[in-house]
Order: structure tokens, then sequence, then C-alpha cells
């Protein structure tokens, strides 16, 4: 098991890739929140089956101590789990601080006032929780909570909320200015980063926001203010986009994909060497499917061993087409991150499930966060002080 609180004394601070550094100094790999106010950022999120109905784990008195995680989120270098007693525990440089010259944190930390969490979602910058009742908390890395004043949410993404009626609520980044996406009834939120998405009740995928690398698939790179159909998809269970990498959708276990940093492809295609998929995470440069049966396959850049396959020095390891990650099974839930330290890189965990003689979930990372292309279990059993 992986101890997070020595991370840091062994990582070197170095951006450049050929080092693989699983992270880089906060100053000098900064990524800047999204700007345009009109957009509301949004990240990779499990299917609504997942994070929807995670179970209210947070109103039972659990003693104060070790706790597993229920759900879990990754950005490109910082992270947060929701653990079984309600609370929430990041990590990754500069978490607990906004000062740019604080230097590298990256022990895991508990998010102060937060106790009933049941769902985080977001990314590096601006990471959102929903707490039990509905009401959804937002932080930035100071790890300083404020109320966004959404209530009774039945699931987040990115910077919007969906409500048990279908109604969608959206916010510009980190301001608490929610407004109520207009005409919508959703079942499902989706999307990514700049490019988010909602499923209405009718199962039909509508998505708004960036489309510089054919995020929209429309055949253009013309962005879109509001909610639109994607050519070419009808009905789907679930829809995820990225900045550079695939925009993919799920539907009936067979997966169409489009778009992307080449723009191969601008318009949905059946994906081959994917079938029976009951789950989709797609990152900046790679991305996976979890297979029914809870293993996985992933695809893409491999240059910090997200892939799972051992980084060959000299030798492109990167693979156009699913691989089956060797020894991961048992898995429940899937996240990709990645972009930093450097173009390429990026990483993969999985929360697991159900292992011979383990009593609870575990959470399981390769890649980036820990510099290895071989699963390796992460502690974050931390108690509260």
């Amino acid at each position: 098991m992986i101890d997070l609180g020595r991370l840091g004394d062994r990582r070197a601070t170095s951006c450049l890739l050929s080092g693989l550094v699983a992270f880089a100094l906060l100053t000098a790999c900064k990524r800047e929140p999204p700007t345009n106010p009109d957009v509301p950022a949004a990240t990779p999120v499990p299917k609504a089956e997942i994070d929807a109905n995670v179970p209210d784990v947070a109103a039972k008195a659990v003693p104060v101590g070790p706790s597993p995680v229920v759900q879990f989120e990754i950005g490109h270098y910082r992270a947060c789990a929701v653990r079984a007693d309600g609370r929430v525990v990041c990590w990754g440089p500069g978490m607990g601080t906004l000062d740019p010259d604080a230097g590298i944190t990256e022990a895991p930390r508990l998010v102060p006032g937060l106790d009933d969490a049941v769902q985080v979602a977001g990314d590096d910058w601006f990471f959102c929780v929903r707490r039990k009742g509905g009401d959804v908390s937002c932080f930035e890395p100071d790890m300083k909570p404020k109320s966004m004043g959404v209530p009774a949410a039945v699931e987040i993404s990115g910077s919007c909320a969906r409500h048990a009626d279908g109604r969608v609520t959206c916010w510009d980044g980190d301001t608490t200015k929610p407004h109520v996406l207009a005409g919508i009834t959703a079942r499902a939120l989706g999307g990514g980063d700049g490019t988010p998405c909602v499923i209405d009740d009718k199962g039909v995928p509508l998505c708004w926001g960036s489309n510089n690398f054919h995020q929209l698939g429309d055949g253009t790179t013309t962005d879109r203010p509001s909610p639109g159909p994607i050519k070419g998809l009808a009905l789907v269970d679930e829809i995820q986009t990225s900045l550079f990498h695939d925009e993919c959708a799920l539907a009936g276990g067979a997966v169409k994909c489009w778009g992307g940093e080449l723009g191969k492809v601008t318009t949905p295609k059946t994906f081959a060497g994917l079938a029976h998929v009951s789950h989709l995470a797609i990152g900046e440069y790679h991305s996976c499917a979890l297979i029914e049966g809870g293993t996985i396959k992933c695809w893409g850049s491999n240059d910090a061993g997200q892939l799972g396959i051992a980084i060959d020095e000299g030798k492109d390891t990167s693979s156009d087409v699913p691989v089956a990650v060797a020894g991961v099974d048992h898995v429940v839930e899937l996240r990709v991150g990645g972009g930093e330290p450097a173009g390429g890189a990026g990483s993969t965990c999985v929360r697991k499930s159900g292992l011979p003689g383990a009593a609870a979930d575990s959470l399981w990372c390769w890649g980036s966060i820990n510099t290895s292309s071989k699963p390796v279990q992460l502690d974050l059993t931390i108690a509260p002080p």
C-alpha cells in the first residue's frame, strides 16, 4: 500500500516528462481554471447509477479513524475521495493553500467542515461535494468549502447538478450564480472538461460549450452556448467528452467515439474492440472502459504508464486500440485524469469491491499519480484532527 504522506519526499520537482514525475511544482505546471463564464466546466463523471445511488452512509455514527473510500474523483494532479464516514480526503500538490509559493504538499488532507458527503466531482481548481440532503458545497485548493446555493441535488458533474424532477442547475466556475437550464429534463449528467452534457428524459444526449476539437460531433469547430443534440447519436446510457482525446457515448454496452485533438473522426462512429461496457472514463490523453464483470480496457497515450503497460524507453507503448489492464478486476468505479506534468501523461484509478479477504472497498491507482504502470493501493485512512 502506498503511503501518500511520504510521496513528496521521493518525487522530483522537475516538469520534464523525461523524469516521469508524478506531480510538478504548482507554479511550473499550474493549470488555469476555465475563463469562459458562459461555459460551465465539467469533468468525467461516473454513470448516474454509480454516483447518484451512493448510499448516504454519512448519517451513520462511524467511529473516527480508518474509513474506506465509497466514491472518488481525480483531476490533472489533484484528487479527492469520499470516505464511508462522510468525510472528504484530498491530495496532490498545493492542497490546503492558494499560495503558489507554499511548496508541494502531496499528503492526503481532510477537507474541514465536511462530514456528510456522498459524492465529489470537479477538477484541480474547483471540486464540489454533494452532501446528505442534496446541498452542494464547493472548494478551491485552499479547501474552504462554501455553499453554492443549490439544494436537493441527486447528482453533480463539473459545475452542474441534477435534481430529482430532472431540472439541471449549473453555475459559472467558482461563482455562486446558479441558473437552471431552460427546457431541460435530464435523467443523467455527463460530458467533460469545457463541454458538459446531459441525457434528457428520453435518453437523448445534449451537449454545449467548447467545440475546438469536434467535441460536439457536428462536423464543425464552432462552440455552442446552449444544449443541443450530437449528430449521429440517438439514445444513449452515458456520454463523456474530453479536451484533447476522444468523445464517447455508451448505448447497450456498445461504444461510439468521435473528435479529439487529431480530429480523425468528426462525427460518432462505432469504436471497435469494446463490448459489454458498463461505464466510460474519458481523459485528455487516454481513456478507459469498465467491462461488465469488473475488468477494464484502456487506450491512448501511455507516457506515464497509465494504460498499465510498462514504459520502455525509446519505444512508443501507447495504443490506439483498447488493451486489457492486467491484474485489475473487481472494479466498481473507474476514473482517469491527466495532462500533468506534461502532455501525454495521465493517471488511472479504480475502486475495487469484493476482493477476497477484503472487508471494504479499496482505491488503486497507476500512471502519473504514483509514477508506476502497476496498480498500487492508496491509503486514505487518516483520522480527523
